[in-house]
């Protein structure tokens, strides 16, 4: 019992330390909170829609940006939770990806992570729909 509570205790500060050093040696990007919540509200809407196997994101009323959204889902599942990633430089991508789980709960319950949409922050910051974003939240 001890064992696992040393071992528990050995990963939690090996995560500290990691979460540590990622935030201190990531750049600062303008407007980060912004660029996350903008993504956020463009993707939300896709939580619990229903996907099929070999259906593009496209094709399940995906959110109206201008670049290309190219992912094929592997099974059929529902979309259960929506997350944004942030680059660690500028140069970096922001990543959405969607959690798909299928089957039944508690016996088979499978989930799945899917990138369904990534852009540079650099684009980010040059896309129209993002510019009246960050207009709209200013007045």
């Amino acid at each position: 019992m001890i064992l696992y509570l040393i071992i528990g205790i050995i990963i939690f500060i090996i995560s500290v330390i990691r979460w540590y050093v990622w935030n201190q040696t990531r750049e600062k990007l303008d407007n980060e909170n912004e660029k996350k919540e903008f993504l956020r509200i463009k993707f939300i809407r896709l939580v619990d829609s229903e996907i099929s196997k070999g259906v593009e994101l496209d094709e399940i009323d995906a959110p109206s940006l201008n670049l290309k959204m190219a992912q094929k889902f592997q099974k059929k599942g529902i979309i259960k939770d929506v997350n944004i990633s942030q680059p660690k430089y500028a140069s970096g991508e922001w990543k959405v990806q969607v959690t798909v789980t299928s089957g039944t709960w508690p016996i088979s319950d499978k989930k799945e992570y899917y990138t369904v949409f990534s852009i540079s922050d650099i684009d980010l910051n040059q896309l129209t729909e993002f510019i009246e974003y960050l207009d709209d939240q200013l007045d």
